[in-house]
């Protein structure tokens, strides 16, 4: 299973103003930085959860099919915007095949019971479900201990930023470490 980011989200959860009220910060001259430092707390932030925070639209693709359930890879997930056999162009999976369980996490594809998966029509990465995930368009959508997550992790690299001289990445501050501990995928 592989997923494509195929549009990110339209904003952050967090402006550069609250970073810089944050920091303490007058001068607009680190602006960009900033902005550069709340993508990447984001970023990290999603990587380590697989939570995504804003609206933002995935393609997962996969060579055949699981079972009678797929698990998604992204959470929270508002919608699935299309299941498609790719080969010779994309064929839509008919709707009534499928049933979703969007608001558990992972969320699901579930095969209607009688039902059969079709064939794919190429042996490698055949099968594409395109996605939207995330809590939703605006910052004010995503859950606000993540908000501070972002704005914490932001402010400690900005405060810190010798690690970047020396070449060597500081660990996840434990204050940002216990706000996505609830938000972190359990593993059997």
């Amino acid at each position: 299973m592989i997923s494509v980011l195929q549009q990110g989200p339209s904003e952050e959860p967090v402006t550069v103003a609250e970073l810089r009220q944050d920091l303490r910060l007058d001068d607009a001259r680190d602006e960009p930085l900033l902005a550069s430092l709340i993508t990447s707390a984001r970023l990290l932030i999603e990587a380590q959860t697989g939570v995504r925070l804003i609206t933002q639209n995935w393609e997962v693709l996969m060579d055949d099919w699981p079972g009678d359930q797929i698990a998604l890879p992204h959470w929270p997930v508002q919608e699935i915007a299309s299941l498609s056999l790719l080969g010779g162009g994309r064929h839509a999976v008919d709707a009534a095949l499928y049933e979703t369980a969007l608001d558990v996490r992972p969320p699901r594809l579930l095969l209607t019971p009688g039902a059969s998966w079709p064939r794919p029509r190429r042996a490698a990465l055949g099968i594409a479900i395109a996605l939207v995930a995330g809590f939703g368009a605006s910052a004010t959508d995503v859950p606000s201990d993540l908000r501070q997550a972002v704005r914490s992790l932001a402010a400690h690299w900005y405060e810190h930023s010798s690690w970047q001289a020396s070449g060597r990445g500081q660990p996840v501050p434990r204050a940002v470490q216990s706000l996505l501990q609830p938000y972190r995928a359990l593993r059997l």
